[in-house]
């Protein structure tokens, strides 16, 4: 599922219900009522890809019930109002006791995404409740950008929320896809007032400045 521009819905955006070996890639999903993009696996692995996404503006940005074995990766995640993904089980989506019966979403690795944001009432921009999910180098608007020996990783992992207790060991310092930021034509300056106020807007313009001055002096080689 690719190149699609999916806007008010009244549930989800984009919505895969036992699905597998599926790759969502290169669409714009906003203002949806409930999650941008909704992924629930079935009896087996998902083994799915999402990548390459606008995502912003939902409730919430990425939601995984009972989803496994899947990669989340280059997408831009901005100003959804509860986490920017979630890795759920699929008793906490229904409402079902935890004793009862638990469907995890486990295995899944999310990497080189950009989180701006979302969930701003919350700790954290993300939520995991499974087991054996990785969570590397994506871009945290809200995290403390500390880098001491400038490597481009920050210096403090990021928290991620649930009872996974995970985190982000290697959070970004800079955006992991600057050139869809430059491109998109989703309003963004309120992903830096819920997360950097108005230093982050100056940043965000001081940078997309120097990358655009960049581009001209190569053209002009």
């Amino acid at each position: 599922m690719a190149h699609n521009n999916i806007s008010n819905c009244q549930f989800n955006g984009i919505d895969l219900w036992a699905s597998e070996q599926t790759t969502v890639a290169h669409n714009t999903v906003v203002h949806c009522e409930y999650s941008g993009i909704n992924l629930e696996g079935g009896e087996s692995p998902s083994n799915s890809i999402i990548h390459n996404n606008t995502i912003a503006y939902n409730t919430r940005g990425i939601n995984f019930e009972r989803a496994c074995n899947n990669i989340v990766a280059h997408n831009t995640i901005i100003n959804n109002t509860d986490y920017g993904i979630a890795l759920s089980h699929l008793v906490t989506a229904l409402g079902i006791p935890p004793q009862s019966y638990r469907w995890d979403s486990d295995d899944n690795t999310v990497k080189e995404n950009d989180f701006l944001g979302n969930n701003p009432s919350g700790s954290s921009q993300a939520f995991d409740e499974g087991e054996n999910n990785t969570f590397v180098h994506n871009y945290w608007a809200d995290h403390d950008k500390t880098d001491l020996n400038e490597d481009g990783i920050a210096d403090n992992p990021y928290p991620i929320a649930g009872e996974a207790e995970n985190h982000d060991p290697t959070p970004l310092t800079a955006f992991a896809n600057p050139h869809r930021l430059l491109t998109t034509s989703i309003p963004l300056v309120e992903s830096f007032t819920n997360s950097r106020g108005l230093i982050g807007i100056l940043l965000m313009s001081l940078l997309l400045t120097t990358i655009l001055v960049k581009r001209g002096k190569r053209k002009s080689k």
